[in-house]
């Protein structure tokens, strides 16, 4: 009971995240490697209170595969993330565009305007300010941007399931296994 109630919670605990928004990289990152750390130091502690053996222990299997379920589940904190905070060709070509602007006419100070694009005409458009033209464009969700951003949050809702039932069938399967050599051990 000392090491299997502990580190069952704490697997569950490291699955608390994937209910956090997927922009939460600090309390996912913080929970994630608070639950690695935890059962790296339950490891160290249940291999020093037993002498060391040549053979493979059905707690160490239990341990590793809680460490497994843990830092599988940084793993794909760290994939949604990626999905989810990718733009698209167009946001990316645009906001480097804009920053080519902001550079070259921070280091002059005295335009007060400054081209951003042209017209159908061949006009060039001028904009008072390029932190006006971020706002807009922060304010307006590409379509393309919202669908990476919508799917890198159902790999989360996906996780949700697939993690604590991965663990379930696992738990199963290990103490039926383990109580019936528990009991022809002990017939």
């Amino acid at each position: 009971m000392n090491t299997y109630a502990p580190s069952t919670m704490i697997v569950t605990m490291s699955w608390v995240s994937f209910w956090l928004k997927v922009d939460a990289v600090p309390a996912r990152v913080a929970l994630g490697v608070t639950s690695l750390l935890t059962l790296c130091t339950q490891v160290d502690q249940y291999k020093s209170q037993l002498p060391p053996v040549n053979y493979i222990k059905a707690m160490d299997i239990w341990l590793f595969v809680c460490i497994l379920m843990v830092f599988s589940s940084l793993l794909m904190f760290a994939l949604s993330y990626n999905i989810h905070s990718r733009e698209c060709e167009e946001c990316m070509e645009e906001k480097q565009t804009d920053e080519k602007y902001q550079l070259l006419f921070s280091k002059t100070r005295k335009a007060k305007m400054y081209p951003l694009s042209t017209d159908e005409d061949g006009k060039i458009k001028f904009i008072q300010s390029i932190h006006q033209k971020v706002q807009e464009l922060d304010g307006k969700k590409c379509p393309k941007c919202a669908k990476k951003q919508y799917l890198g949050t159902r790999v989360d809702v996906a996780c949700r399931t697939l993690f604590p039932g991965s663990f379930l069938i696992f738990a199963i399967v290990y103490w039926v296994h383990y109580l019936k050599i528990y009991r022809n051990y002990v017939s």
